[in-house]
């Protein structure tokens, strides 16, 4: 085998890294190859060795809170205990609220339909609709 199909075998089996390192070194030989690929190891090696942080005793880790990984993960756990508290407490709408909120929704759909339909709301019908809140609210049934 040449010299030359010997080395160029040998760079297929190079990482992307290193072949883009070796692709500007003049490699002719597989002893060639070789020595850049010891040398730019031992570079690595040696960066990687002065680039050691020492970590401060008051910090820790991300990596050791298992449960939440991220910030959405942490939102969201937040917001389901949330709606679970919400939730699981009993609902004590008295009939009379009910009415009420019925009554308020009522009428501002009505005057997001009048809006939309372009016919005003008379005065007349503002005070039926109030007047009929009242009613609802007072207590006239306990």
């Amino acid at each position: 085998m040449f010299e030359e199909d010997k080395v160029s075998h040998l760079m297929k089996g190079v990482n992307e890294s290193l072949f883009q390192v070796l692709l500007t070194r003049d490699v002719q030989t597989s002893g060639d190859l070789t020595r850049w690929c010891l040398y730019i190891e031992e570079m690595k090696q040696k960066r990687l060795r002065s680039c050691k942080f020492e970590r401060l005793p008051n910090v820790v880790p991300l990596t050791a809170n298992d449960e939440v990984t991220n910030l959405m993960s942490l939102i969201r756990q937040v917001v389901r205990e949330e709606m679970q508290h919400v939730f699981s407490q009993p609902l004590n709408i008295k009939q009379l609220e009910l009415q009420s909120i019925e009554a308020i929704i009522k009428d501002e759909v009505d005057r997001s339909l009048a809006t939309i339909t372009s016919q005003p709301i008379t005065a007349t019908q503002q005070f039926l609709s109030s007047a009929q809140r009242l009613i609802l609210k007072t207590p006239r049934d306990q």
